[in-house]
């Protein structure tokens, strides 16, 4: 019985593809008959466009502010102040908004050396404090004595880090308040 059911469906197979064929030749032939009877499209190549009318047609055109009937020559739309702006104004405005970009970077860089400046500053507070008790052992006054000298070391390099920090600010002119506060750097360390 599977034999005979195979074979059917083989014949089906066969009959229907003749047909689906003759079909698919109908359906080329009137898509021919279609594009035959449709208007015909000019097709353009470079040959066609002269060259004075490719150069006026690349220049850039100003956009108009809105209500003004013709915006002056080198005006540009501004989105962001809903006015019709220079190419200086413009340009000016996306240096600023470039510069802007980094102010969290600039204060996160100032933020580190001053933290670093506390804790230093905390550190030779302590060793300070162990030298100058007399009650310890001269051990410990003499281990927080090569440490203190360490650490002042350590703060002699935060502090050129920061007039570096400060230079590079100022060469970039930055605000110096995107710095501040600046850190409480000890005049002479003992």
């Amino acid at each position: 019985m599977t034999a005979v059911l195979r074979i059917g469906v083989v014949a089906a197979l066969a009959a229907s593809a003749p047909a689906y064929a003759q079909s698919l030749g109908d359906l080329a032939r009137q898509e021919e008959a279609r594009r035959a009877s449709s208007k015909s499209v000019k097709s353009l190549s470079n040959a066609d466009l002269k060259p004075g009318e490719v150069a006026a047609a690349a220049a850039p055109v100003a956009p108009v502010a809105p209500g003004a009937p013709d915006a002056p020559a080198g005006c540009y739309m501004s989105i962001s102040q809903g006015r019709c702006i220079s190419s200086d104004e413009m340009l000016a405005q996306m240096k600023l908004a470039e510069r802007n970009r980094f102010e969290g970077t600039w204060r996160s860089r100032a933020s580190k050396i001053r933290t670093l400046v506390a804790r230093l500053q905390a550190d030779i507070d302590a060793y300070n404090t162990i030298i100058a008790d007399t009650r310890r052992l001269e051990s410990e006054r003499s281990g927080a004595a090569r440490k203190l000298v360490a650490t002042m070391s350590a703060m002699r390099d935060q502090q050129g880090l920061w007039q570096v920090l400060e230079k590079e600010a100022a060469a970039a002119d930055l605000p110096h308040k995107w710095l501040e506060p600046a850190p409480d750097f000890p005049d002479s360390q003992q």
